[in-house]
């Protein structure tokens, strides 16, 4: 069984997220690599959440 990374819903939160962060950036003049760090984190802690949940650790 293959394990899916994001489902569809996930993947439009995601973009969701991104573009606000990009929208975000443009609007305070924050550069917007801190933008992607910041939506970078937040999809690690997400992934990794992920896998403890699956595989009961913790």
């Amino acid at each position: 069984m293959s394990m899916k990374l994001l489902n569809r819903r996930q993947a439009v939160a995601l973009a969701g997220v991104q573009v606000g962060a990009d929208s975000m950036g443009r609007a305070l003049g924050v550069p917007t690599y801190i933008a992607d760090v910041i939506v970078a984190t937040s999809l690690v802690a997400v992934l990794v959440a992920s896998l403890l949940a699956q595989y009961r650790v913790g």
